[in-house]
């Protein structure tokens, strides 16, 4: 008979309540439930996973375990492989095997296949011990709920209670985006623990053991183990009367860890010694272990001595046996029998067991905890299995990764031959995981001491390349300078070296020395068949040709690099939108999504995400890019990725737009500077500058703009995050701040850059068009101002269409001449009015009004409902259709040739406009609108 869980009736009834709701609503939901250890959360679990798969939930169930920690999504995979019936399929886990070292893929194809079950049935994903899941867990955690929020999944999570960790951090990131609930544990009543005690002792207890039981404290876990304990000891005699203090600790176990292991120690000494070393060696292989494994251990124990000491351990309430692996009874039994053993035993076990993790190919993944659990110092062997669990991890999970190098490196001494390399390599690693100031530290750390120029040649690129992240060029250039000025450098290290110092000097000053420098790593590397080198060059030269403002010449590099089987490179999209290739552009999206979502390329959906909408804003699609960059912004807030900080200026610049001036300040505060920082990058120094105009204060902008010296360096600091919204377009932002505060000294400064670009591009229509509109702002040359908006109506842009026409309106109104201003401003209300920029369009409308001129189409139209069928948008309908018919997200985007992160993020828009909260709801809104008459 199934125990009933006691004093926890209200906790039930909570949740279950949360599961009915999801199941009629079809909105997802995530349930926290924290408490001490022993409090008894997992028993709760097991109680709503068994009231959740009577009510037709299929369950996916799992329990992090401490030392499973750098063992990338093992706790969130095991769970989706529970049961007979697993949601996730041998061969779907098979699919997913090439995606474990690309996070981002995996957590979208993990999305994909969690929807669409859950568009059949409603799930429960409950992982227990949440406080133990690993890095890539949690990242799955912070998202896939906020992505399947529309569909009937519950999400229940358990950890001990601890103020800002790993649990307060998943509830932090998805509250406000699906409904949330708390359950905190506490200690149960006394009546309830008398209770307990009558369930499992078959009779009332006496005031005797109910006196000892006040010690266990209200925790379910304590008295449980006290009573089971006296249950032993009293054999048949009736548990009431009971020798309360026969076979217990002599101090209750209220305490933990010091009186519970005290008390376990009384009941593992009534064990025979060689069930006492079973118990220890599983202790240290985990919560749950094969009993091989043990065996191994303990020297190959008989097949017949294994059972006797697996069932001594079952019979004295330590261990549970399970199907394939036995598991201690909890967590708080296996830690304080860990803590028993004595440590340099424990030392040499957790040696033994990495040994026998690794024996006949092992994962050297599940051998990295007992390593570092065991390793001394010069320790080679134990250096080189950690860094071959890095190996296999850093792709997937760089952070844990960088962990691992760092640990091996320090089990080496200085003079150990690899010890330059494996600096190297926790340089390397701790750049890619974004921590920049470790890596920094140690690199230096490491340089004060090497011995070889080219060991010191090699960590100071790895340096350089980190400060390149920080967008710290001279640094950067100062640094390999002073390492190629070095004797005995290598030929390889030489030619990076070079490559890394063209890449710096792509944001200085001297572009011909830079191209020099480019075009010489570029031989180098071609001479030494080195195609990491030759691709270093390629990418500076690149950087170098778009800073100097030769977008063909980059786009030639761009290709080169394409064409040697380089991934995507996000600039090379950028510069075709620089140069008004979209066809092309669109085409390389399309390619590069095709390839990504073939070879599981995660660290591309970032830039995919950014390059298709930065595509949409170009070509006034506002709607499209702002979805597509809710998408990137949502991706996850620990990703930190560049493209979302540049997704942020561009939401600026959408809101703007629409006039939304409150939410263009949100989004620029997003993105962090430092404005006491003469090299801060200009785009976002520009972007503050468009904002401060467009809240009426010209002058700040232009104070803002020579502040930071932005015209003086027009190469320093222009990467493509800087360069998103577009070169020249940004000299627009420059001249109509100049413009409007009277200083054309510097909208002159702004046109003669635009200029530049323009005579280096001849046959960009765009940069054209804008230099002679900078021009005409710059000089009041109205006759420059038209041939300016000339050239742009032969462009797709039509915001800039619009813009040109509006500055020429505004220019004709100045000299007086009424009638064709107003033609041209009506025509440019229109272009804003039918692109959504409400902002725009009001704008012109205001200088209309004051010049006196009065339109019915001012009053006929109206700004669009922020809820309801009329808020949707164009696309937001063709999602909405999609999604009724019972596609799934991964479907409609293949339809709309969209990615599905993007279609998700249209699907939460829809969801508020039209107040619903899952497909189900929706199918209800689409069928009302269907029987609404024309």
């Amino acid at each position: 008979m199934k125990p009933v869980l006691r004093g926890r009736a209200d906790a039930v009834g909570h949740v279950l309540a949360v599961l009915k709701k999801v199941a009629r609503t079809g909105q997802g939901a995530v349930v926290f439930v924290r408490g001490e250890p022993g409090i008894g959360k997992t028993a709760l679990l097991d109680t709503l996973v068994g009231q959740a798969s009577g009510q037709g939930f299929t369950i996916s169930r799992a329990k992090a375990e401490e030392l499973q920690q750098i063992a990338p999504m093992a706790p969130l995979l095991a769970a989706l492989r529970f049961g007979s019936r697993p949601l996730l399929s041998a061969e779907a886990f098979a699919d997913l095997a090439p995606l474990y070292r690309q996070q981002l893929w995996l957590v979208d194809r993990l999305a994909g296949m969690l929807e669409e079950h859950a568009m059949r049935s409603p799930l429960l994903v409950a992982v227990d011990d949440v406080q133990w899941a690993d890095r890539l867990s949690v990242f799955a955690l912070r998202t896939l709920p906020v992505r399947l929020a529309g569909v009937p999944v519950v999400w229940i999570l358990s950890s001990r209670t601890d103020p800002g960790g790993t649990a307060d951090e998943l509830q932090d990131v998805v509250r406000g985006s699906v409904p949330v609930e708390a359950v905190e544990l506490g200690p149960l009543t006394a009546s309830d623990v008398a209770l307990v005690a009558r369930d499992r002792l078959g009779v009332a207890p006496d005031e005797r053991l109910l006196r000892l039981l006040e010690g266990a404290n209200g925790v379910p876990y304590l008295a449980v183990e006290l009573i089971d304990a006296i249950a032993r000891n009293a054999g048949d005699a009736p548990a009431g009367a009971a020798s309360a203090d026969q076979g217990l600790p002599a101090s209750l176990p209220g305490s933990l860890p010091g009186s519970f292991v005290a008390g376990l120690r009384g009941r593992l000494n009534a064990l025979p010694e060689d069930v006492r070393r079973f118990l220890s060696v599983g202790a240290v292989l985990g919560q749950s272990f094969r009993v091989e494994d043990a065996a191994a251990l303990l020297g190959g124990a008989s097949t017949e001595d294994l059972i006797q000491r697996l069932e001594q351990a079952v019979r004295a309430g330590v261990l549970d046996a399970g199907q394939e692996r036995v598991a201690f009874r909890h967590d708080l039994v296996r830690q304080a029998v860990y803590a028993d053993v004595p440590r340099p035993i424990r030392t040499l076990l957790h040696r033994d067991a990495a040994e026998l993790l690794l024996s006949a190919g092992g994962d050297p993944v599940e051998a990295a905890p007992h390593l570092l659990a065991s390793a001394v110092k010069n320790d080679r062997g134990a250096v080189d299995i950690l860094r071959r669990a890095a190996a296999a991890v850093r792709t997937l999970a760089p952070a844990t990764a960088a962990d691992l190098v760092v640990a091996a490196f320090a089990l080496l001494s200085r003079g150990d031959t690899v010890w330059p390399r494996v600096g190297e390599d926790a340089v390397t690693l701790l750049g890619k995981a974004h921590r920049p100031r470790e890596a920094m530290e140690l690199g230096e750390d490491i340089l004060e001491t090497l011995p070889g120029h080219d060991d010191i040649g090699r960590i100071q690129g790895r340096l350089a390349w980190v400060l390149w992240g920080l967008a710290r060029p001279d640094e950067m250039r100062e640094r390999i300078e002073t390492a190629l000025e070095l004797d005995g450098l290598s030929a390889e290290t030489h030619r990076r070296l070079l490559g890394l110092q063209a890449l710096a000097l792509s944001h200085g000053d001297d572009m011909v020395r830079a191209a020099q420098v480019g075009e010489r790593a570029l031989k180098e590397g071609a001479d030494g068949a080195d195609e990491t080198a030759e691709a270093l060059a390629r990418r500076a030269l690149a950087e170098i040709a778009l800073n100097d403002g030769h977008v063909r010449t980059a786009l030639g590099h761009f290709a080169a690099l394409r064409s040697a089987g380089r991934s995507l490179d996000l600039d090379e999209i950028v510069a075709q939108l620089f140069v008004d290739a979209y066809e092309s552009a669109r085409r390389l999206i399309l390619l590069s999504r095709r390839s990504a979502d073939d070879e599981g390329v995660s660290s591309q959906i970032p830039d995919l995400l950014f390059a298709q909408a930065l595509y949409d804003f170009r070509l006034g699609r506002l709607d499209e890019a702002d979805a597509g960059l809710v998408a990137l912004s949502e991706l996850g807030d620990g990703l930190e990725h560049y493209a979302q900080r540049a997704g942020k200026v561009i939401m600026a610049r959408i809101a703007l737009h629409r006039g939304d001036v409150r939410a263009a300040r949100a989004y620029c505060g997003a993105v962090s500077w430092d404005t006491t920082d003469p090299r801060t990058q200009p785009r976002q120094v520009i972007m503050w500058a468009r904002l401060l105009t467009a809240e009426g204060n010209p002058e700040g902008a232009v104070d803002l703009l020579l502040r930071h010296r932005v015209l003086d360096h027009p190469r320093a600091g222009f990467r493509w995050a800087e360069r998103a919204a577009g070169i020249p377009d940004w000299v627009m932002d420059v001249t109509d701040a100049a413009a409007a505060s009277g200083r054309h000294d510097i909208a002159v400064r702004a046109a003669r850059l635009a200029r530049r670009y323009a005579e280096n591009n001849p046959d960009v229509v765009s940069f054209r068009g804008l230099a002679e509109q900078a021009e005409g702002m710059a000089t009041d040359n109205i006759d420059l101002l038209r041939q300016g908006l000339a050239s742009l109506r032969s462009h797709p842009r039509r915001l800039l269409e619009a813009g040109a026409a509006e500055r020429v309106g505004q220019a004709l109104l100045r000299h007086g001449d009424r009638t064709e201003a107003a033609e041209l401003l009506d025509s440019a209300w229109n272009t804003f009015q039918d692109l959504g920029a409400s902002g725009d369009a009001r704008r012109i409308q205001y200088t209309m009004q004051a010049a006196g001129f009065r339109r019915r189409q001012w009053n006929s139209a109206s700004a669009r409902p922020v809820s309801g069928w009329q808020a949707l948008t164009t696309m937001e309908r063709r999602v909405a259709r999609l999604v009724g018919e019972g596609r799934s997200n991964r479907s409609a985007a293949t339809e709309l040739t969209l990615s599905p992160n993007t279609v998700a993020a249209h699907l939460r828009a829809i969801f508020r406009k039209l107040e619903v909260s899952s497909r189900v709801q929706l199918v209800h809104k689409l069928m009302e609108e269907d029987r609404r008459p024309d």
